[in-house]
């Protein structure tokens, strides 16, 4: 699902970008197809909504708006309906499992304990996320998809970025943004993190990671794991 005109140019152009075969497009092993956040049948037709809720197996949330100066009440539209939307053609035809990839950002607040990221359902204390609403959103959804009877898998992500074969940075990022910013001239400097590490994981380990992950899935339950 890609969001906007030329849908099928955007995937290819980025596949090209992370020097992936493009090939698979021409192919027919990917299928575009429309996608909007704000619609509940997701910016597709009653046909193809009704083929893709009897033969999709697994439903991934993968997409999510990148803003840490925005308030929760700013996600509602574009993340939480979206992520509903989701949730319900997963449970619409034959039965799925639905993944949600979301960033550590929800559980990295000050009511959250644990020295490392942990592997377990988060509670309803907003203090176990951070403060902004971009963490606290994906928080909610979190809470929210333990409410279904669906087996919902949660991976809690860390900064992806990077390719090991061509070296392409996705600019979108929050590394790639905070250096280039350090380069204006009214800034020329980057934030001090006392004690911290500059770190991140490239976009195809993640994924080699993720592909194992999906394999030893329990499809019948809700599993929460960190990449």
């Amino acid at each position: 699902m890609v969001r906007g005109s030329n849908r099928a140019g955007k995937l290819r152009r980025t596949l090209a970008e992370r020097g992936m075969d493009t090939s698979i497009i021409d192919e027919g092993k990917i299928e575009v197809v429309n996608f909007s956040m704000q619609d509940p049948l997701l910016g597709l037709d009653l046909e193809k909504y009704a083929e893709l809720a009897n033969m999709v197996t697994v439903v991934v949330q993968n997409a999510w708006k990148m803003d840490f100066n925005l308030g929760v009440e700013e996600f509602e539209g574009d993340c939480l309906r979206n992520t509903m939307s989701l949730l319900r053609l997963t449970q619409a035809g034959r039965p799925k499992r639905f993944v949600f990839t979301s960033s550590i950002s929800a559980c990295m607040g000050p009511g959250q304990t644990s020295p490392t990221v942990f592997e377990e359902p988060i509670g309803n204390d907003p203090t176990v996320a951070l403060s902004t609403g971009y963490a606290q959103i994906e928080r909610i959804t979190q809470t929210a998809t333990r409410i279904l009877n669906l087996p919902v898998h949660l991976l809690r992500v860390g900064q992806m970025a990077g390719s090991t074969t061509t070296g392409h940075w996705n600019v979108n990022e929050m590394w790639p943004i905070m250096f280039a910013t350090a380069l204006h001239p009214s800034i020329t400097s980057i934030p001090s993190f006392p004690s911290k590490l500059v770190d991140w994981i490239p976009f195809f380990e993640n994924m080699a990671g993720e592909e194992e992950m999906h394999k030893t899935f329990d499809s019948r339950k809700t599993q929460e794991i960190s990449v």
